[in-house]
């Protein structure tokens, strides 16, 4: 099946289930949750409702295990007409400040733990960056930066809308989670490393 490229903003962004080719960034690595710093930037890259007519869409974050209660806008309709928004999120005050507009966006209770993010469309759809919330077909690449890892990329994809991606948010001063998955392999692999000093102890003897 030939890949359907579009270039926006200097990225290549392909559709849906292609392999992405972003420029200073890694392959999906499966983040599903991050650790924020008390400073979070955020900025939008590529929006499909910025290009359709009638289209609104929505980018924020929720923290963990309590959502979608919790789900606090960074980017909305408002901001749509803006080439490129920009917020700052302050985790210490519980604020999210909308750059471009020098304006209070959103306010929050700060919350310990750890945080996912959404995008929501006028139409009802939400796209998660924790798989077991998301509707079949709908999922969220996370790529790291290669010079900076506390910097991603969030490409939100849906098989509803093969040709491109929905939305792309660029997101500064984020730690990834590791899933429970990796933990495991982790600690199976200091087992294994811990067994093999064992070994050779009991050898010396």
């Amino acid at each position: 099946m030939a890949v359907t490229l579009m270039i926006i903003m200097g990225l290549l962004v392909p559709c849906a289930g292609a392999v992405t080719l972003y420029p200073g960034y890694g392959g999906d690595d499966g983040t599903s949750l991050f650790r924020p710093n008390d400073t979070v930037l955020a900025f939008e890259v590529w929006d499909l409702a910025d290009i359709v007519p009638g289209v609104v869409s929505e980018f924020g974050m929720y923290f963990a295990g309590d959502e979608p209660v919790s789900r606090i806008p960074i980017f909305d309709a408002a901001d749509g007409s803006e080439s490129k928004p920009k917020a700052f999120l302050g985790f210490g005050q519980g604020v999210v400040w909308d750059i471009e507009d020098n304006q209070l966006q959103s306010v929050f209770t700060p919350q310990a733990g750890a945080i996912g993010f959404y995008l929501q469309f006028n139409d009802g759809l939400v796209v998660y960056t924790e798989d077991r919330l998301n509707s079949a077909g709908s999922a969220v690449e996370t790529l790291p930066s290669l010079a900076a890892p506390q910097d991603y990329l969030l490409v939100f994809e849906t098989t509803a809308v093969p040709d491109a991606s929905l939305a792309i948010e660029a997101v500064s001063g984020v730690s990834p989670v590791p899933v429970p998955a990796t933990l495991l392999l982790m600690a199976s692999g200091l087992a294994g490393v811990m067994g093999m000093r064992k070994a050779r102890g009991k050898g010396r003897v």
